[in-house]
């Protein structure tokens, strides 16, 4: 997560100083992206798709199922810790590390099943009264 906070940071300072945050989400947004794939390039990262429509996201949520996306809780980008953090959630969720290992889709994990024999382990019977407590009780005792 360190990598992605670092680099949400390096783009948050380049689109702020550029001043091309104007208020409007998805201009924001598109904005970043932008300089995330400007800034991706000096990195191990790559982008799981090409092409991102943030209002085809805002209109139709489920368009995002895809790469779970939730861009109802976009923060202002005036609130810039938060802001950043929230970016780099999203640039985590929108790359992949090209060092990390990769897991073969399709694959299976099989998994030992349970043995179904009986255990050895005998249920306590059911008690109905306070004389078949007592009785069972001194039975496990003195066994």
């Amino acid at each position: 997560m360190p990598q992605y906070i670092k680099l949400s940071e390096i783009i948050y300072r380049n689109v702020e100083q550029n001043k091309d945050f104007r208020g409007d989400i998805i201009n924001d947004l598109n904005m970043l992206m932008i300089e995330l794939r400007a800034e991706i390039k000096k990195t191990r990262l790559k982008l799981l798709v090409n092409c991102i429509d943030f209002n085809e996201l805002m209109v139709n949520p489920l368009y995002a199922n895809e790469l779970k996306l939730d861009l109802s809780i976009v923060p202002k980008s005036s609130n810039k810790e938060e802001f950043i953090l929230w970016l780099a959630t999203f640039i985590q969720k929108i790359t992949v590390d090209e060092d990390q290992p990769k897991i073969p889709k399709g694959k299976k994990i099989k998994v030992p099943l349970m043995s179904l024999e009986p255990l050895d382990i005998a249920a306590p019977p059911q008690i109905s009264s306070d004389k078949e407590l007592e009785w069972y009780q001194t039975a496990q005792i003195a066994d």
